[in-house]
């Protein structure tokens, strides 16, 4: 593949402006496609990190049961 003046082999993962726009180089050709995320489990958010896709970090709320059961 050449993609704006670069040479890429087949396989090689071409970069992207966007960290979940994922291309690679197949047969000559670029392939893209964007990742998509699973939703957060209930009662979380993600916790986003600056050019990271596909966040593993949450930030959840604690159940009212839990709050207080050490105490």
């Amino acid at each position: 593949c050449i993609i704006d003046g670069r040479p890429f082999r087949s396989g090689e993962r071409i970069p992207r402006n966007h960290v979940c726009h994922i291309c690679l180089c197949h047969l000559g050709k670029a392939e893209c496609s964007w990742m998509n995320c699973p939703p957060p489990p209930e009662e979380c958010t993600e916790f986003s990190v600056s050019n990271y896709c596909n966040p593993t970090l949450y930030i959840c709320s604690i159940p009212e049961h839990l709050k207080h059961s050490r105490e």
